[in-house]
């Protein structure tokens, strides 16, 4: 079928196939107004033949980036019980659906942790731990020793010392203890009757931790006018409460962005408009205005069929789109006013060079379909077709509605070929020659924290947690991955005796000390069997008791520290950790799905 006869055809049903259009028109509006709008900076990162998407996956997994912080601050002398109480209340108001669990601090107790310290040498020690332990099993180290042990228990907490002094006089467990620092995300932390504090004693702090992802706006919002108003109901005069969250990055930028949003399209709507009132000067041309502001829901909700979603950096790209198909309907609106055959004629003329620039315009969005960025990849979709509803309506409904005076056309002058066309080349040539020179010097931003928006008071407030608590939210993360747990353990092992070599034992946070693989555990155990042989443990056996009756301790005061060595204890598991009290570390630190384990 001939491009003439499909006009002639469209012109004959034109009320109907006008009617459909404009229904269709309407029902993609309506539809683009339930289209689920994001935020999420993932849109900005390459998803193909690259790990930029799953690493800021990872980012937004830990520790404390998926946990609010909120400290209570003791600002007019309320002192550390009321502000205990403070935190209490607040963590009793911190229910489901917002809020899945509050961490006032280690959730074990001290005679926990120092069974740890008294039990798992045999799974923990290292071969060069054994030189310091040779050391203290001369004669003259256990005596030195034991009347160390007996002065303790002279002092008036003695009583509550005996046990631990007598399990492990030869302090083995201050081989243990060090281990513990890399449980402490918290630099400066202090805990007091179950509550991390800061060194000055002044502040509190609370981890919260949400269901509500920190991409997710809507949850976002209602999250933070949940916690606010606990805080308003529960923190009193004198105690300042301050929160840092994802969730008020999202918020702030998501905020900023759809208010640019409305700013950007709403200026280039009014900008459009002003040209064609001034210098147009017809209300026949606020029709071809309104032919790019009718395509732009439908192109959204095409754009969010295929998607599933829209990003709001491609709403903000309306601007653009509103620009490049407002042309379509100019080159009818000029063709229709200044020709003096027939609109059927007219339309069937123009159809070709306009359908020409559409594909040339769509093959290079269409381009762009192969990028590796997604929101990149997103905005072609929506130009693609913003451009194809563009030029539909163009062809089929915009002519319908132009009705110009045959006795008021306009002839258009007939161009002039310039008579100096070397000088416009040469200075077209020197031009291009002169922005592709400029072009490779254009240097391309990949820092993603140039884009993002951090208000004044989240600003102050990472500044503020910094200098109270250390540096808790900006360390690196490292992961390691594993099939299963055990090799998982494996890889974090190997990363961290890496890191050891560069960093303190105190700058790492990690599961490595405290939970090695089974594999090293074996080794271990093995270490500790053979060098706890028979001669050596009534050496020690002998010294123990000659040095003990000298002192005053029993024969048998130190039979429980030998049968300790000489039995092992269980493989350590994440299971013990659990039952110790860091539930909620482990949580944060380690991840299992099922293509594996990441900690």
């Amino acid at each position: 079928m001939s491009k003439s006869r499909i006009f002639s055809f469209c012109f004959r049903h034109r009320i109907l196939i006008v009617g459909m259009v404009l229904v269709l028109l309407a029902i993609g509006w309506g539809a683009s107004l339930r289209i689920h709008l994001t935020t999420d900076v993932a849109a900005l990162l390459p998803d193909r033949g690259n790990h930029a998407v799953a690493d800021f996956r990872r980012l937004a997994k830990a520790p404390l980036a998926r946990r609010i912080v909120l400290r209570l601050r003791d600002d007019g002398g309320v002192g550390q019980r009321q502000l205990q109480a403070v935190a209490d209340r607040v963590a009793a108001r911190l229910k489901p659906p917002f809020f899945s669990r509050v961490v006032r601090g280690p959730e074990g107790d001290a005679a926990r942790f120092f069974s740890f310290a008294l039990e798992q040498w045999p799974n923990l020690l290292r071969a060069e731990d054994y030189d310091l332990i040779r050391k203290r099993l001369s004669p003259s180290k256990v005596e030195a020793a034991l009347r160390e042990v007996y002065d303790n228990l002279l002092q008036p907490t003695g009583f509550l010392q005996k046990k631990m002094l007598l399990a492990d006089p030869l302090k083995f467990r201050d081989l243990m203890f060090p281990r513990l620092i890399s449980l402490n995300p918290l630099g400066r932390a202090r805990v007091v009757e179950g509550h991390f504090f800061s060194v000055d004693g002044r502040e509190t702090m609370l981890l919260i931790e949400t269901p509500v992802a920190i991409t997710d706006f809507n949850g976002a919002k209602a999250l933070l006018s949940e916690l606010d108003r606990v805080l308003d109901e529960e923190v009193p005069a004198g105690v300042v409460a301050i929160v840092l969250s994802g969730h008020l990055y999202t918020v702030a930028n998501a905020t900023a962005i759809q208010r640019d949003m409305v700013i950007v399209v709403g200026a280039s709507l009014i900008s459009l408009l002003l040209i064609f009132l001034i210098f147009m000067r017809e209300r026949q041309a606020v029709l071809v205005f309104l032919l790019p502001v009718l395509i732009i829901g439908p192109a959204l909700t095409l754009t969010g069929l295929v998607d599933g979603s829209v990003s709001a950096i491609t709403i903000g790209f309306g601007a653009v789109l509103l620009g490049v198909t407002i042309d379509y309907g100019l080159h009818l609106y000029f063709a229709l006013k200044s020709g003096t055959q027939p609109r059927l004629l007219t339309v069937t003329a123009l159809a070709p060079p306009l359908l020409g620039a559409a594909l040339t315009t769509v093959g290079a969005f269409s381009a762009q379909l192969f990028s590796a960025l997604p929101g990149q990849r997103q905005l072609a979709l929506f130009a693609i077709f913003g451009i194809i509803l563009a030029l539909t309506a163009a062809l089929l409904v915009l002519p319908n509605f132009l009705h110009f005076n045959s006795s008021r056309v306009e002839k258009i002058r007939p161009w002039h070929r310039s008579r100096h066309p070397r000088t416009i080349i040469l200075f077209w040539t020197l031009a291009m020659a002169f922005f592709l020179i400029s072009a490779f010097k254009v240097n391309c931003v990949g820092d993603l924290r140039r884009i993002n928006l951090v208000p004044e008071s989240l600003s102050a407030a990472e500044k503020s947690l910094q200098s109270v608590w250390g540096e808790v939210r900006g360390r690196a993360l490292v992961f390691a991955e594993g099939q299963t747990p055990e090799e998982a353990l494996q890889v974090n092992e190997k990363l961290y005796t890496v890191l050891r070599s560069d960093f303190a034992a105190a700058e790492i946070v990690s599961l490595a000390p405290v939970l090695p693989s089974s594999q090293s555990q074996t080794a271990s155990r093995e270490r500790w069997r053979k060098f706890w042989s028979r001669e050596r443990l009534d050496k020690l056996r002998l010294n123990l008791v000659r040095a003990g009756r000298d002192i005053g301790f029993s024969a048998t005061a130190y039979t429980p520290f030998i049968e300790s060595l000489e039995n092992l204890p269980p493989h350590l598991s994440e299971s013990y950790w659990r039952k110790l009290g860091f539930a909620a570390l482990f949580d944060a630190m380690t991840e299992k799905t099922p293509s594996g384990v990441t900690i």
